[in-house]
């Protein structure tokens, strides 16, 4: 089974470059790659929904414009795609019609219903632009590969920890500040149309950029499961952007923005090597599966 959440950048990226390029002009092939991009998002994981109620508000919003022949042929490939899936859900013993138990127990929109799940969504939104990484890979590491002894394997362990959760605290505040721009952002022409002035680029990608936080509470809201990191990451590069948009108008002055990508980088490589050696889940003697 091809189940592997990283091929979905691949989804999220040509999904976004053909919105960008339908917000001046309709095209029949900028559209249909558009339709496409959800097609193949349908083909590898359950998180396709996200980029249609993103599709959905920008074409009714329209602030990108839609070919519909382009539609129509994009439909029709991802109709012959699925043919294979059609038959196998017709074949008598087939196994792809049986629930698993846990959720013959739950409906579309349970998410709303309990709550919680929307929250936690939420949630994941605001840490995708922060440094606060997942669990795993923080208390994971237990430095047993540096030294035998095991008072200074603690030390190294609780320093480490101490470093990651406070780095993570600190740019999950700018995280939180981040998202209230955006928010304040949009606000004034989200649904309303701005009269004869057109969207520049930035208003459009923030308009991008909100669609797809609201797309996270709907489909967490309708979803009968609740999402983990790993549902929504498809959208983490909008969280990103939404930090790098909010850092370039309050925080980033040009001449240091090589100093602070370097920071970045060398921190990254640092948590990187440790969880490569260390953590169970990331660890480089892991066997693909």
């Amino acid at each position: 089974m091809l189940y592997n959440i990283a091929y979905l950048f691949f989804c999220s990226a040509l999904h976004f470059y053909t919105a960008f390029h339908l917000r001046e002009k309709s095209s029949f092939w900028l559209t249909f790659g558009h339709v496409v991009s959800v097609g193949l998002v349908m083909q590898l994981h359950y998180s396709w929904p996200l980029l249609v109620m993103v599709s959905g508000y920008l074409s009714v919003r329209a602030v990108i414009k839609i070919n519909y022949w382009g539609v129509l042929v994009g439909f029709l490939v991802l109709a012959a795609t699925l043919v294979p899936y059609a038959l196998e859900v017709l074949s008598t013993n087939s196994e792809a019609v049986s629930p698993e138990e846990f959720s013959k127990q739950r409906y579309i929109g349970w998410g709303f219903v309990h709550v919680y799940p929307v929250v936690k969504a939420l949630l994941y939104w605001v840490r995708y632009s922060s440094f606060l990484f997942t669990e795993k890979l923080i208390n994971g590491a237990v430095f047993d590969w540096i030294t035998s002894s095991e008072l200074l394997q603690l030390s190294v362990m609780y320093a480490y920890r101490s470093l990651l959760y406070g780095v993570g605290l600190w740019t999950l505040f700018y995280s939180f500040r981040a998202n209230w721009y955006l928010f304040k952002c949009v606000k004034g022409f989200w649904w309303h149309r701005l009269g004869h002035k057109k969207l520049d680029n930035e208003q459009w990608l923030l308009l991008y950029i909100a669609a797809s936080a609201v797309a996270i509470l709907i489909s967490a809201g309708l979803s009968p499961t609740v999402f983990g990191y790993w549902h929504l990451i498809m959208l983490y590069p909008f969280a990103a952007m939404n930090m790098l948009v909010y850092l370039t108008h309050h925080k980033i002055e040009p001449n240091n923005f090589w100093r602070y990508l370097i920071l970045i980088g060398v921190f990254s490589i640092f948590v990187n090597i440790v969880a490569a050696h260390d953590s169970v889940k990331f660890t480089y003697k892991g066997t693909l599966r």
